[in-house]
């Protein structure tokens, strides 16, 4: 089988389109309506199917291996291509503790804009439909305010490659990519593997994100690319490479994707992953410094270009 784009020699494994819609907490599962199983780990049921991608709304709890989409496991050998496109819903996402009391940033929520009187907003709150989510917002708000002793200090927010567990601690094992909070910096796109990491792009815009990782004979490549002239990464189709890694020692591999935390002191920004493809490019070729050239290029991931995809 060849891929879309009609390159040789690559043979798909595996292709989600996210084409099926599930709710909230049923995304993961066997297959559906032509969409391949998924494993992985929902703990908060945070993760649905819309739109033909996969949303990941913000979890209460920050933390590795509680949201996460997998795929596999697949065999640790030359030419294993994991492709995903997806949007970090904030690349500058960090757990911290808010400045206000969960009584003040109520009290502003319920005052808004102060446009209108506040018995006339929860009354248009309560017809809204938007309750549950409120809700939910408030446990946050609630769990983080002032003084709060409950939250685990994190920077970063999410994870994407190979790893040797389905849903284990990806920062410590594995081979890929982690967005670390950089403050006005915004996203700070790092690679590595088992536990050594290094900036790779500085600046990282709230944009769309392509991501490869390609098993070679004695490492790994990794690549990405975005919406054309995004700092740091390549122009799509192009993928820009960006670090040839340790490849892993164990012998199967999942394809992953860990959401550790979304959003940043109570605001919120959901993640939506778009395509995702594993596939067999047989022996890949060397790096030269051309992203078509390395063969990396080839799995083609989305039917439309991403400025023009359903992202959100």
């Amino acid at each position: 089988m060849r891929d879309p784009a009609g390159q040789p020699g690559i043979v798909e494994l595996l292709r989600d389109r996210f084409a099926t819609p599930r709710p909230e907490g049923r995304a993961l599962g066997p297959a559906r309506g032509g969409d391949p199983a998924r494993g992985g780990r929902d703990v908060e049921g945070v993760m649905s199917v819309d739109g033909g991608a996969l949303r990941i709304r913000p979890p209460l709890q920050e933390g590795w291996g509680r949201t996460v989409l997998a795929y596999g496991p697949f065999p640790n050998r030359p030419g294993l291509v994991f492709a995903v496109s997806l949007l970090n819903g904030h690349n500058t996402s960090q757990s911290e503790v808010m400045e206000d009391t969960f009584r003040v940033r109520l009290r502003r929520w319920a005052v808004g804009s102060a446009t209108a009187p506040v018995p006339r907003r929860l009354l248009r709150w309560l017809t809204s439909g938007r309750v549950r989510r409120v809700v939910r917002q408030a446990r946050w708000w609630r769990r983080i305010q002032a003084g709060s002793t409950r939250v685990r200090l994190m920077d970063e927010n999410l994870a994407v490659g190979l790893f040797p567990d389905e849903a284990g601690a990806p920062l410590a094992a594995g081979v890929g990519f982690v967005m670390h909070a950089d403050g006005p910096r915004n996203g700070e796109l790092r690679v590595g593997a088992d536990g050594h990491w290094a900036p790779a792009v500085l600046g990282v815009q709230n944009v769309p994100l392509h991501l490869v990782v390609a098993v070679r004979e004695d490492d790994v490549v990794v690549a990405a690319a975005s919406l054309p002239g995004a700092h740091g990464l390549g122009d799509w189709p192009a993928v820009r490479p960006l670090g040839i890694l340790p490849r892993p020692a164990a012998s199967e591999l999942w394809a992953g994707v860990h959401q550790a935390l979304l959003g940043q002191i109570g605001f919120r920004a959901d993640s939506r992953v778009a395509a995702v493809v594993v596939a067999d490019a047989g022996a890949t070729p060397p790096v030269p410094g051309g992203a078509r050239d390395a063969g990396l290029a080839g799995v083609e991931l989305a039917d439309r270009h991403p400025a023009t995809g359903n992202w959100r």
